[in-house]
């Protein structure tokens, strides 16, 4: 005999099968029960808080005409561009986060390897994703740590977090995000950890980056220490538009032959592309240039963004 809880979850189980199922409204349901139409009220509401009716609303949604717009100009395989009406930039970021988990418990189950910049939107993603165990599956983190361990959008806390999240093997980088002189990097890069790490994240089977913006407030950089409102005005005086992987470029994609890209420690940019596909998670106006010159310079294979991100790039690209 069934005992007094799996019963009672058995008839909420069955309401809400016939509500949302069986097209049944609350008066149909409460005859064919037995009860009071208030009970059926209240019991289809139990259902939802004990978990037996899991509501799924597909917010945001994508914009199939834009889309189509960034593969024909850009060539871009994979672009994920949602319709977001919201002033709100948390708001924003939430829902670019969800987009991007979505994405990412798509695509874990058909790969091996993972690696994963930086930045507050990639935090977010982990933090709207499910929990999931994929034990044969490698976390590793593309540059360094900029030694602030209570940022939560640091290279390593990141990296930790989202193999947390993933029930994944974690690889770190053990090194500082960037050192004081291109000798010290140099050395750096020939350490036998280092260089493992490194060689791992060149085999990922998918990347995950921001796509950084010269906006003091909104530069990961500046935010960290490492450059002040000048040295940004300096990046931007030669030619800086935005940053992947703490890596400078213009607005043609190229990498900056500027002392500060020297000095960083992680995965170069001409070799990230080499056998990873690269998904970019970046929004905002601010943003735009960077995504632009990305995109021109094939630096991505697909992007997740909002709309009006999107049609400024696109306007952007017409000047």
């Amino acid at each position: 005999m069934l005992d007094s809880t799996e019963d009672k979850y058995s008839r909420l189980a069955k309401m809400a099968y016939l509500y949302h199922v069986g097209g049944k409204n609350q008066e149909e349901i409460a005859t064919l029960m037995g009860v009071a139409r208030p009970m059926v009220s209240r019991q289809l509401k139990e259902a939802e808080k004990l978990g037996i009716v899991r509501i799924e609303v597909n917010y945001p949604i994508r914009s199939k005409k834009l889309e189509q717009e960034f593969i024909d100009r850009f060539n871009i395989k994979e672009p994920m561009i949602y319709i977001v009406d919201t002033e709100d930039p948390q708001e924003l970021k939430i829902l670019i986060g969800r987009a991007a988990a979505n994405y990412l418990e798509n695509s874990v189950p058909s790969i091996k390897r993972l690696a994963i910049s930086w930045g507050s939107t990639l935090f977010e993603m982990i933090q709207q994703l499910k929990p999931l165990q994929m034990k044969d599956l490698e976390v590793i983190q593309l540059i360094g740590a900029t030694g602030r361990e209570h940022n939560p959008n640091d290279g390593p806390i990141i990296a930790r977090n989202l193999a947390e999240r993933l029930g994944a093997k974690l690889y770190l980088l053990h090194a500082p995000l960037i050192v004081d002189s291109i000798q010290v990097a140099k050395a750096l890069l020939k350490d036998k950890v280092i260089r493992q790490t490194l060689d791992r994240a060149t085999e990922a089977d998918l990347s995950l980056v921001g796509i950084g913006s010269l906006e003091p407030q909104r530069n990961s950089l500046y935010k960290a220490g490492y450059v002040n409102e000048e040295e940004l005005n300096k990046i931007r005086r030669a030619g800086g538009i935005g940053d992947i992987c703490a890596q400078f470029f213009d607005i043609h994609g190229k990498l900056l032959d500027i002392d500060i890209n020297k000095r960083i420690i992680g995965l170069p940019l001409e070799k990230l592309r080499e056998k990873s596909k690269v998904m970019a998670v970046s929004f905002g106006i601010d943003k735009a240039e960077g995504i632009l010159g990305a995109l021109r310079g094939q630096l991505i294979d697909g992007l997740i963004t909002d709309h009006t991100t999107a049609e400024q790039v696109l306007r952007l690209a017409t000047l």
